[in-house]
């Protein structure tokens, strides 16, 4: 199945990347979106966020030690999961863009190792999985432990 309208979801500090990788997915045809990074900071699920989540069909997480631990990425990824869980179809991929360990995410997805390949054969191997469903060389990784509702942690 064909992918070609992605959200990009990333960390404020991982900008200036994830806006590389989405000019290159546009020139080769894919519909992105993402958000500035000043606004994501200030309102990570704002409704234009939930609107472009819900309608893509492909998930992109540009992946960094600055996305393990950001607020904004958790609250996309949280939204991303409950969409799945009512029966979406969509993708997901995740492009590891600097050393760190790599946490559990979901079942099923997709992980390029950007960090030991050229940008330009990340993009190529990001376009591949979109377009034709082939997997990168890199293993899945286990699902996603279950988590807390964010409601649950500001009460302690």
């Amino acid at each position: 199945m064909e992918h070609s309208t992605v959200f990009i979801c990333y960390d404020p500090a991982d900008a200036v990347s994830s806006r590389r990788y989405a000019e290159a997915l546009q020139v080769r045809g894919f519909d992105i979106w993402y958000e500035k990074a000043v606004l994501l900071e200030n309102n990570p699920l704002s409704p234009s966020v939930t609107r472009e989540l819900e309608a893509r069909s492909a998930f992109l997480l540009i992946m960094s030690p600055s996305a393990i631990n950001s607020i904004s990425v958790d609250l996309q990824l949280e939204a991303y999961r409950n969409a799945l869980a009512q029966g979406s179809s969509r993708k997901f991929l995740a492009v590891h863009i600097a050393p760190y360990k790599i946490p559990a995410l979901l079942p099923e997805h997709y992980l390029i190792d950007a960090i030991h390949l050229t940008f330009e054969d990340a993009v190529a191997a990001i376009s591949d999985v979109l377009l034709r469903g082939v997997k990168p060389s890199s293993p899945p990784l286990p699902p996603h432990p279950p988590r807390l509702p964010l409601l649950w942690l500001y009460l302690y």
